[in-house]
């Protein structure tokens, strides 16, 4: 959860990829086999799965079929490798971004130029229909 403040209770977009593995190894799950979703008797592998499911795609009942007689630890794994190809490639992004500050700066003066035209076209429109 982003709202705890432990950051091993959530995985950052800039997390290298040995501390995401060492997040989901870790993460809290049950001594319960196999996967299933259920929120209330099993909270922990419930947010895994459903992890699982949005970032490749599928639905969590697909995930919870697929991987029903996988031991956690198994499940895990699968989950890091889903990680590893969705999040990691972001992280890699944001960090080669965060080291061009000429960029952001550009990018940022592009957003304030479209902003401040939108701005001013509305704020036409509205003078218009309101008479002055």
């Amino acid at each position: 959860s982003k709202s705890l403040p432990s950051d091993a209770s959530r995985i950052n977009l800039t997390d290298p990829p040995d501390v995401i593995a060492h997040k989901i190894r870790r993460a809290k799950t049950d001594a319960e086999c196999g996967v299933t979703y259920d929120s209330e008797r099993r909270p922990g592998v419930s947010n895994l799965v459903t992890i699982f499911a949005e970032l490749s795609g599928c639905s969590i009942e697909d995930v919870c079929r697929t991987h029903a007689e996988s031991p956690l630890s198994v499940f895990k794994e699968a989950l890091i490798g889903c990680l590893m190809d969705k999040i990691v490639p972001i992280g890699r992004e944001i960090q080669q971004r965060l080291r061009e500050p000429a960029h952001l700066k550009r990018v940022m003066e592009q957003g304030r130029q479209r902003a401040g035209d939108l701005a001013a076209h509305h704020m036409a429109e509205i003078r218009e229909l309101v008479g002055l």
